[in-house]
């Protein structure tokens, strides 16, 4: 039978389960008077969140103000206003994404409402830290893949930190520098063609960020640096996976003391979720006890995102909580998987409406391997719901996008229905038949032939046991598949087949 597996126990591309640094720009640093950062330098970067009802005041606030002035006669005032309401519609936290979306067009059509008095020539400060945050607004739209949230805000990025660089404004242009690798590292995907050039990319804007982020000034933007230079660790194609990960993880455990859960949740979550994957990854080259740390380091980030306040982010935690159960070596296997089980199912309850469409392909694939493997409970049950994970996952992927996956689910699906116990066999194997085909619209003899011969030799096995279309009919196609079967396969490198 063909079975090609699906990655669906790797960690997300991205450790970061949240959107981090959601502060405000301002056009200098300024020295805070408390908080984590007490004496010493500030920037957008690591000015504390504010609550939704801060920013609702800052809304009517502006709204008030653009009543008071206009554009004509008070266009500064006017236009401050206006990147006010910016940045307030931008931070507003929801888990409505019709309503974030809606935010951030206001956010943005207030950003573009200033740089009609922000120019480059008249206010260029101004004019360049407004493209910081028509960059921030774009990045974090909704229901669009990180590729296409990097193209929308790539070009304000760059088009900041180019104005930053001539004008030697040191401290934006490391800003400005941070934020764009940050961007990069989001929309890499572990390997495309140019994985290995972003993440460079990333960590030549980082070193120059640390150039001037210095540890005792910055001590936040600092930990932001060796944060994202933690998570280019964890996904280097490079060097030795292990000493990769040890050195992610002395980057996490240097930035840890700078962030506080009271004044920055995300990011106090954020690196102790990346801690865990980080666990997670150097537990299937060492071993479980790193599963146990792993598990010890998500259950430690769970209360900077409640699942009423930050579903998708619970969601992601969720989801890496059943990688790690999923995987245990050690202790009761049945109890191990219906943790993992749990974990995934509750993923499913966040990640359901477009919010994390990869993570929740990736939630069915991890069900319908745990069901297919399940020692408990019905076996028949069981196969059904290893069917019905693997038909949803399909949901997520396309023949022309992601053409391997698509065949692998085809070929799993075609595996489960030529082994379903129950129901019609004639339908059953016919079903089989139907998926097996659909791979092998992927799957070609020259740059797949193991998985090609597999599922040829498959169908071959199907004709000869399909109750409908004529014996002599299917035993004569059966034969023709076989032989192209042979055309790959020698005795030398497959003696049972």
């Amino acid at each position: 039978m063909a079975h090609q597996s699906t990655n669906s126990q790797q960690a997300t591309a991205s450790t970061s389960p949240s959107s981090t640094g959601n502060g405000t720009t301002p056009n200098k640093p300024t020295a805070p008077s408390g908080g984590a950062a007490a004496g010493s330098g500030q920037t957008g970067i690591s000015r504390p969140i504010r609550s939704n009802e801060e920013l609702r005041q800052a809304i009517e606030q502006g709204q008030e103000a653009l009543q008071q002035f206009t554009e004509s006669e008070h266009p500064q005032q006017w236009a401050e206003a206006h990147r006010n309401l910016g940045d307030a519609y931008r931070e507003l936290e929801t888990t409505d994404l019709d309503q974030q979306t809606e935010n951030l067009h206001q956010a943005v059509e207030h950003y573009e409402a200033a740089l009609r008095v922000y120019t480059p020539e008249a206010y260029p400060d101004e004019w360049a830290s407004v493209q910081l945050y028509l960059g921030r607004a774009n990045r974090e739209f909704p229901r669009q893949t990180p590729q296409e949230r990097f193209a929308r805000a790539k070009p304000y990025f760059e088009t900041a930190l180019d104005y930053y660089t001539r004008a030697n404004r040191t401290v934006e242009r490391a800003e400005a520098q941070l934020l764009l690798a940050d961007l990069h590292l989001r929309a890499t995907k572990e390997g495309s063609e140019n994985h290995a050039a972003e993440l460079q990319r990333c960590l030549e804007l980082i070193d120059a960020s640390l150039e001037v982020f210095d540890e005792d000034i910055y001590p936040q933007e600092w930990a932001r640096c060796q944060t994202t230079l933690g998570i280019v660790q964890l996904e280097l194609p490079e060097g030795d996976k292990a000493d990769n990960i040890r050195r992610a993880m002395q980057y996490f455990q240097a930035a840890l003391p700078k962030w506080s859960q009271e004044s920055h949740p995300r990011e106090w979550g954020t690196l102790r979720f990346s801690i865990g994957v980080a666990h997670l990854q150097l537990a299937d080259l060492e071993g479980d006890e790193h599963r146990h740390q792993a598990i010890a380091w998500f259950h430690e980030a769970m209360p900077a995102w409640p699942k009423e306040k930050y579903p998708e982010e619970w969601g992601r935690l969720q989801s890496v909580l059943g990688m790690a159960f999923s995987r245990m070596q050690s202790g009761d296997v049945a109890e191990n998987q219906c943790q993992a089980i749990n974990c995934f199912e509750n993923a499913l309850r966040t990640l359901t409406d477009g919010r994390f469409p990869e993570g929740e392909a990736m939630a069915h694939i991890n069900l319908a391997q745990l069901y297919g493997e399940f020692p408990d409970g019905n076996p028949v049950e069981n196969r059904h719901k290893f069917i019905d994970h693997l038909q949803a996952a399909l949901r997520f992927y396309t023949r022309d996008e992601h053409p391997l996956a698509w065949a692998t689910l085809h070929s799993q699906l075609a595996d489960a229905y030529e082994l379903l116990p129950d129901g019609d066999p004639a339908e059953n194997l016919q079903r089989a038949l139907t998926h097996y085909e659909a791979a092998l619209r992927v799957y070609n003899r020259q740059e797949h032939a193991p998985a090609w011969a597999m599922t040829v030799r498959s169908i071959a096995s199907l004709y000869a046991n399909l109750p409908t279309g004529g014996p002599p009919v299917n035993m004569q196609r059966a034969i023709q598949y076989c032989n192209d079967a042979l055309d790959v396969s020698t005795q030398e490198d497959d003696p049972l087949e």
